[in-house]
């Protein structure tokens, strides 16, 4: 659906601009982890990439916020 995903990924967190998300190698996003990649301020949607580096690993329930890079 458009997300670049590394090799090695286990992903099951949810978000919903798929074309917006980046996942480096060896990464892991657990369950209940938020990727979303939109905002809205002031009744105006943002739309911002998300970046997981390679090797990362987001525990259940984490967030990395549009526009955020965890970095590997």
């Amino acid at each position: 659906m458009g997300a670049s995903v590394g090799r090695d990924v286990c992903l099951f967190g949810y978000g919903l601009e798929f074309d917006l998300l980046h996942v480096g190698s060896r990464s892991v996003v657990s369950d209940r982890c938020d990727v979303t990649c939109h905002t809205v301020e002031n009744m105006v949607i943002k739309l911002a990439p998300v970046r997981v580096g390679a090797g990362c690993t987001m525990r259940a329930g984490s967030v990395v916020m549009p526009g955020g890079v965890m970095e590997a």
